[in-house]
């Protein structure tokens, strides 16, 4: 060997670099990665994975057929609607849109300006207005139009929906507007009562009723577009909500969802509720009144299959999205990704239960493809105030506890999970509280089977930065691999543990069942003595082909690559698959450099 080569072998060999194949600079590159990370934000990287890319390909949503609207046009003020006048609008809107429809259908204009609407007490269903086929509601300037609630108006179902609930809605269209359902003087005084049903504080009437801005059972070729949904004080601002072939071919675009919640009492809401086949959500902003906001639960939950949530801007939700397998016999192909999420407790609640007298076998949610996201978390505001329970986990993708169906190919992949400003104090939750939490309490060994988590960063979780007590792997390979943690564990609560098994990079916990599962080449870093006490911790059982190599932790001296590594009562997993930077190797490694250097002369006199 060349003199001259001498120190950086020295160095490679005491980093055990050729044991596993690992290239010097591919190593430094890494660590320099690692060591540009901010704390406090982290964007979500702009390509995709390798081994993430075929699969999502493959199983790509359908996206929905537009609708289709006559040419004809009719302005709303023709039918006796005057904006900015003070008087209720409501009976020339109606006439208005009944007669567009009647003639075949076509586009209802609205000038600029603020148009009153009101709750109509005399039909089956109480709400304003009733939607027909056929016709597009839009503004007519780009100065916009405003559909605004009256005070006062009591319970009430709708602000639009069909006449009767079967009553299908097809090729409709909203543009341009905004709907101000006037929260301030309509608010809510009362939890919701069975039913995810609500009661307003005004009005005689004694019945329970969930408000909705927008509500449509069945129907097909619906678009919501550039259309602004304000003062929200509802269990739904658009709901579109029926079965897989009855409610089908909906898109929500570029349309703003703000002034959220606000009430002094907390109820359920989604901003957009979705139950059907081949629909689109992208491109919107969702904003409550802050993070904390009661009646600001969650801003998009998806049902069904061939979904695609795409380019939304979220904050200030207790939950972000819910990704969901309930009310369908199987909700397959949907698609989470480029959503930037923030001021939230929770980004993503994947939750799915067995369809009644279903088959307990069945996957409830097949194909999830969840990319490219960036979330991050506050969840002290949403515990403060009693909003989000104590007992209750945190995290950046979170599947409930109590999903009892299997799941097939689910993919989590280039996501950017952050704990903002979380605070070392004892919350009960914090040691289930992660960047991705696999959290299934009431049926541990239900699987979910062809898993990716790959190329995901989080930083500062308050628990582990991946934690599963779930059966991973099943049927197909499952891969847990390039991931970079940065600062786990980070809470006091941790303390608990005597075992000290939850301060982990990546924990997999006892009470499951592994099968086909791979832990490789994830990079785990620590700045913050002494939180981190192990880098990987997998203490589940293994049914067969498990393996943990190729990872890196950058931790203090103390740290471990991995502990209690036992899978199934087999061999533990050989700490050499891994490697481990510590602040004494840094240290030892500096002071054998300047010795070769001083050695290296003498060596090549003594040869000559």
């Amino acid at each position: 060997m060349p003199f001259k080569l001498l120190p950086i072998y020295i160095a490679v060999n005491f980093l055990g670099l050729n044991d596993t194949g690992m290239q010097t600079r591919d190593l430094q590159a890494r660590v320099n990665n690692l060591s540009q990370l901010p704390i406090d934000s982290i964007q979500a990287r702009k390509t995709t994975s390798a081994a993430t890319t075929s699969a999502s390909i493959s199983t790509a949503p359908i996206l929905p057929t537009p609708p289709r609207i006559a040419k004809r046009s009719e302005l709303v003020t023709s039918f006796g609607a005057i904006p900015n006048d003070g008087s209720d609008d409501t009976a020339a809107i109606q006439k208005a849109i009944d007669t567009v429809a009647d003639k075949g259908g076509g586009s209802l204009m609205f000038p600029p300006g603020t148009y009153n609407i009101s709750i109509q007490r005399q039909g089956k269903y109480l709400q304003a207005l009733k939607l027909r086929s056929g016709v597009r509601l839009a503004a007519s300037t780009t100065k916009g139009a405003t559909l605004k609630l009256a005070d006062r108006q009591g319970n009430y179902e709708s602000l639009m929906g069909t006449a009767e609930y079967g009553t299908p809605l097809t090729d409709f269209v909203i543009t341009g507007l905004t709907i101000d359902s006037n929260g301030q003087n309509n608010p809510v005084i009362a939890p919701e009562g069975s039913g995810g049903q609500v009661s307003a504080d005004f009005g005689d009437d004694k019945i329970f009723l969930p408000r909705a801005v927008l509500r449509v059972y069945v129907g097909k070729r619906i678009a919501i577009d550039r259309t602004r949904f304000t003062n929200q004080t509802a269990v739904w601002s658009v709901a579109v909500n029926g079965t897989l072939d009855g409610m089908t071919d909906v898109a929500i675009t570029n349309s703003r969802f703000d002034n959220v919640g606000g009430n002094a009492v907390d109820y359920d809401h989604s901003s957009i509720y979705t139950q059907g086949s081949r629909m689109l959500v992208a491109k919107n902003s969702f904003v409550s009144r802050g993070a904390g906001t009661k009646g600001a639960r969650t801003a998009i939950e998806i049902h069904g299959s061939d979904q695609t949530v795409s380019g939304n801007t979220i904050n200030g939700y207790a939950n972000a999205i819910n990704v969901t397998g309930v009310g369908t016999p199987v909700s397959q192909r949907q698609l989470y990704q480029d959503n930037i999420i923030t001021g939230v407790n929770t980004g993503f609640t994947l939750w799915y239960s067995i369809p009644k007298g279903g088959n307990p076998d069945r996957p409830a949610l097949q194909n999830v493809t969840i990319r490219r996201n960036t979330v991050n978390i506050n969840a002290d505001s949403w515990l403060a105030p009693g909003i989000v329970s104590n007992k209750g986990p945190s995290a950046g993708i979170l599947l409930d506890p109590n999903s009892d169906a299997p799941i097939q190919d689910l993919t989590i992949a280039d996501n950017r999970i952050n704990f903002v400003n979380a605070k070392p104090i004892s919350y009960e939750h914090d040691r289930f509280s992660s960047g991705i939490a696999l959290w299934k309490y009431t049926h541990p060994n239900v699987p979910i089977d062809r898993l990716s988590i790959s190329g995901n960063r989080i930083t500062n979780a308050p628990g582990a930065g991946i934690w599963s007590n779930a059966a991973l792997g099943g049927a197909g390979s499952s891969r847990i691999e390039n991931n970079t943690i940065v600062n786990p564990a980070r809470s006091n609560r941790l303390s608990e543990d005597n075992s000290g098994l939850s301060h982990a990079g990546i924990y997999l916990q006892a009470n499951s069942k592994n099968k086909n599962l791979r832990i490789e080449r994830n990079t785990i870093v620590d700045t913050l003595k002494p939180r981190l006490k192990y880098g990987i911790v997998a203490n589940s059982a293994c049914a067969g082909n498990c393996g943990i190599q190729k990872n890196i932790v950058k931790a203090p001296a103390s740290t471990p690559v991995q502990a209690n590594v036992n899978w199934g009562g087999r061999t533990p997993v050989s700490t050499r698959s891994s490697r481990i930077l510590t602040d004494v190797g840094k240290i030892l490694l500096l002071g054998l450099l300047p010795i070769a250097l001083m050695i290296e002369p003498i060596l090549r006199s003594r040869s000559k």
